[in-house]
């Protein structure tokens, strides 16, 4: 797990959480193998590429709602399914994760980040929930959870300000 604490930048902050976050993603990549959906990939970030584009083991599957340019679901299942930090950001996160494991093939992986936080986010972010681990794993009982570990705390004068979680879940 990553600490961060207080008196850096924001951009600082956002830095460590994108390196955490693709740490956890890099120890999972064994799994992300065959078809793979990056559910919510958001715009190319480097050389015109997606940010996890390079820990992906063959056909890679961008798709994201919020992006103009993603006209169409990917057709098809898929082998493995990739989110980070978008759980938070849909209008129904239930619905969501039972449409993602609708599109998983049998026995197929859900990699996932999500954030629980304790402080006011902006509203320009996009985020409108967030998720207790325990909640999380409620929220996928009766699947195979292969992990489920904190992945960046940030904290200040000692509190917890945010955390991000990474979970691994195999679907029946």
């Amino acid at each position: 797990m990553v600490l961060v604490k207080a008196n850096v930048s924001r951009g600082a902050l956002q830095k460590a959480g994108w390196e955490s976050i693709r740490l956890f993603v890099g120890v999972h990549r064994g799994l992300l193998a065959g078809r793979v959906l990056d559910f919510g990939c958001g715009r190319p970030v480097v050389d015109g590429r997606h940010r996890y584009r390079d820990l992906v083991s063959g056909e890679y599957c961008p798709y994201d709602p919020h992006v103009p340019g993603f006209t169409e679901f990917p057709a098809g299942r898929f082998d493995a399914i990739l989110t980070t930090s978008v759980l938070t950001c849909v209008a129904d996160p239930i619905r969501t994760v039972e449409a993602l494991r609708n599109v998983t093939n049998p026995g197929g992986v859900w990699v996932a980040t999500y954030n629980a936080s304790w402080y006011e986010f902006e509203p320009s972010s996009g985020e409108i929930w967030r998720f207790a681990r325990e909640g999380m794993e409620r929220l996928l009982a009766g699947s195979r959870i292969l992990a489920s570990e904190p992945i960046l705390r940030m904290q200040m004068n000692g509190w917890a300000l945010n955390m991000t979680y990474g979970i691994v879940v195999r679907w029946n």
